[in-house]
């Protein structure tokens, strides 16, 4: 069935108000059965956004205001132990490092099966044969081999497939992808990503990709947002993004970005550096590094605003043609 999971000016800070906001009113909207990819420099608020939206916050941190949506419910206002209900079910995740996330005492196969009889109600013989089938719709071959090794005898690819299969074992409604192949060579890489552009194609989940590698966004997502500084700044559909951002960050990212085929040529980094929370003013976060900005742009922090094309765009100097 289809569902539309809706992130609503979404706020996060440091437990008990102390602070500036380090999330600044996201807004996000992810459909079932598409990829929309979240991205931006380091420090940006990408994987914040996915923890905030997952119910998976550090101790010192908290919600400080906002919406997630989702079949007819806010699941920011749920209690803790309801959130967690939620997850694997409705919301699952993958994440950079699938060596930490898994527990290095436990077997794949019996982490998996616990998965499948605690949480999906099946018995031994069943959760055991649900789980080999999981382990080779993921792309492994040796299921029962890998079933019985350690996450320790396991390279880096067959780990992140085990960790995907543990995320969909009970068929969630949407998937957190955060930095899931940052750390896999490039040829893993490229399997990683095929393999999650299939299950979401098959089972209709709703993707939400939080990366910074623009070459792994451009072949996936179908549709992007550019954070920056805590919010969102531009999103639009994938192939009108990468014919050309109109957020002054997006255009300056694009041009950073190297090229490994083709003619050399000198790439221009991006002026000075992201600000801190606590460095962000009353205008514009990029306006210090932005080569359009104006004097009003130093005092107003301009909202986002739909356009005609099916952009949203939090930079009225680009909306006018700068």
């Amino acid at each position: 069935m289809s569902a539309t999971l809706r992130i609503e000016d979404l706020r996060v800070g440091r437990r008990g108000g102390h602070g500036p906001d380090l999330l600044r009113g996201v807004d996000l909207e992810l459909r079932s059965g598409e990829t929309l990819a979240l991205v931006g420099e380091s420090g940006s608020g990408k994987s914040l956004t996915g923890l905030a939206l997952l119910g998976l916050l550090d101790e010192g941190l908290e919600l400080r205001g906002g919406r997630i949506g989702l079949a007819g419910r806010d699941l920011a206002s749920l209690a803790p132990r309801a959130r967690r209900a939620l997850l694997g079910r409705e919301l699952a995740a993958i994440f950079q490092d699938p060596g930490a996330a898994l527990n290095p005492h436990h077997r794949v196969g019996p982490a998996l099966v616990e998965i499948l009889r605690h949480r999906g109600g099946l018995d031994r013989r069943a959760a055991r044969q649900k789980a080999l089938r999981l382990l080779a719709d993921c792309g492994l071959d040796e299921v029962e081999r890998i079933a019985a090794s350690h996450p320790h005898r396991l390279s880096g690819g067959q780990k992140q497939r085990a960790m995907i299969a543990m995320a969909i074992a009970l068929d969630p409604d949407f998937l957190v992808a955060d930095e899931a192949t940052t750390a896999l060579d490039v040829a893993t890489q490229a399997r990683v990503v095929e393999l999650l552009d299939r299950l979401r194609r098959e089972r209709g989940l709703g993707l939400l990709f939080i990366s910074h590698d623009l070459g792994v966004v451009q072949r996936l997502a179908d549709r992007v947002a550019l954070m920056y500084a805590g919010r969102v700044v531009e999103s639009a559909p994938a192939a009108l993004f990468f014919a050309g951002p109109r957020h002054p960050y997006g255009r300056a990212l694009l041009a950073a970005r190297p090229t490994l085929f083709g003619p050399f040529e000198r790439r221009a980094p991006i002026a000075g550096s992201a600000p801190g929370p606590e460095e962000i003013g009353a205008g514009c976060a990029f306006a210090p590094r932005c080569p359009l900005a104006r004097a009003t742009c130093h005092e107003v922090d301009p909202p986002a605003r739909a356009l005609a094309d099916g952009r949203t765009l939090a930079c009225p100097v680009a909306e006018e043609g700068g």
